[in-house]
């Protein structure tokens, strides 16, 4: 019976150290599992970080590089108001200018008809002969020596410039501009009658 007990204490004592191994190795693989699972959560974590910081710093610049489109935009917003302004005064003024020109052609066709009707009035009072008025060149301008002379009026007044055109080479050549006489240019060239 002795045996018996001993075999039973011995086999009672065996099963308790393999139960005993049995707990010690899943305690030991759960650590193991444990540490292995808190690497790695620390790994992902400093990867976020990493992420983190990345994407911070492209943020940052892609603000930065907002900001600068935004200005730029701006700017050229305002550059395109004053165009939008200078071309508007521009439109205006082509207007008025236009405007301007349409009175003026007016005012000359009046002119014109005022001068006609001048014309005609003297025409009927100095005998009914018309006045051709030509501009008169030396011979040496018309192709050829000629031998008729201009009209009278037309002599004086090239008399006068030919006059004219020698007292100020004489004066550049004197160093000293001489003045004319009292009477002016136009009144010279005018024709006497």
């Amino acid at each position: 019976m002795i045996s018996r007990i001993l075999n039973r204490s011995r086999d009672h004592l065996f099963l308790q150290f393999i139960i005993l191994l049995l707990v010690v190795s899943v305690v030991y693989i759960y650590l193991n599992h444990l540490q292995l699972t808190y690497k790695t959560a620390q790994w992902s974590g400093e990867r976020c970080l990493s992420e983190l910081a990345s994407v911070k710093y492209q943020l940052s610049v892609v603000t930065e590089y907002k900001n600068r489109i935004d200005k730029m935009l701006m700017e050229s917003q305002r550059a395109h108001e004053s165009d939008k302004e200078r071309f508007k005064d521009i439109m205006e003024s082509c207007v008025a200018m236009k405007q301007q020109s349409t009175i003026c052609q007016s005012q000359f066709e009046d002119l014109q008809t005022e001068c006609k009707k001048v014309r005609e009035d003297y025409d009927k009072r100095s005998g009914g002969g018309s006045v051709v008025i030509r501009k008169w060149a030396p011979p040496s301008r018309r192709g050829g020596a000629s031998s008729t002379p201009p009209p009278r009026g037309m002599r004086a007044a090239g008399a006068a410039a030919e006059r004219e055109r020698g007292w100020r080479r004489g004066a550049r050549r004197a160093g000293r501009r001489r003045r004319p006489s009292s009477r002016s240019f136009a009144s010279r060239l005018a024709p006497a009658m």
